[in-house]
C-alpha cells in the first residue's frame, strides 16, 4: 500500500488528465473496448469504483479507448468491477 503522505504530495487532482502517481505505478484493471465512452461516464465509473474498492483509481486514455488503473488492493478492485457492472463490454485484468 502507498502511504497517503506519499500520495498527496505528488497528486493534484485534474479530471482532464491521469494522475502521474498512478500512470506510473499502478495496474491497468479495465480497459473499455467502446472508444465512444464519454470521459464524464468513465469519471463517474471511477468514482463509483473508488468508493466501493477503497483504492486509488483513476484513468487515462490510450489508442483512444480508456484504460482505468489503479493503486493498492487490486483484488477489491476487480471485485468492485464485476460487483458494480456484472455484464459489460469491458476487459478486466484480474492480476
Amino acid at each position: 500500500m502507498i502511504p497517503v503522505w506519499l500520495f498527496k504530495k505528488f497528486v493534484k487532482y485534474d479530471s482532464t488528465c491521469c494522475n502521474k502517481f498512478v500512470y506510473y505505478f499502478g495496474t491497468t484493471v479495465f480497459t473499455s473496448k467502446i472508444s465512444s465512452v464519454t470521459n464524464d461516464d468513465i469519471e463517474e465509473f471511477v468514482q463509483k469504483l473508488s468508493g466501493k474498492s477503497g483504492q486509488i483509481i483513476d484513468w487515462c486514455l490510450f489508442d483512444a479507448k480508456p484504460h482505468i488503473l489503479a493503486l493498492g488492493n487490486i483484488k477489491k478492485v476487480t471485485s468492485a468491477i464485476h460487483d458494480l457492472y456484472p455484464i459489460t463490454g469491458l476487459d478486466v485484468n484480474c492480476n
